[in-house]
């Protein structure tokens, strides 16, 4: 629900972004590889840098695993950002904050 309502929000914004799976999986006898392990439930592309963000959505008592921390290390190492959000005001803020705003309404 909270992920939906993010997605719902960030369609309005004009923002570039999409929702991943990680991992992998067999469908009709084929592998198929998803995102990298531990990825971001949701990527979004911030003007005017293009600086990649991860929004990690999770509810009021889900906790971060260690395959996320290992994500969000390295994509803050190469320079994006990571966030774990757990409310549609979470991810604006989040936003706001790559954006040097204040937080959006």
């Amino acid at each position: 629900v909270i992920q939906a309502a993010i997605l719902k929000w960030l369609k309005s914004t004009g923002l570039m972004f999409w929702r991943s799976n990680s991992g992998s999986l067999f469908l009709r006898g084929r592998h198929i590889n998803l995102g990298p392990i531990g990825c971001a439930d949701i990527s979004v592309v911030v003007p005017p840098s293009g600086r990649f963000v991860g929004l990690e959505v999770k509810s009021a008592n889900g906790r971060i695993r260690k395959d996320q921390i290992v994500y969000a290390a390295g994509l803050t190492k190469q320079g994006g950002a990571y966030f774990i959000v757990r409310s549609v005001q979470e991810a604006k803020n989040a936003i706001a904050q790559v954006l040097g705003e204040a937080a959006w309404k």
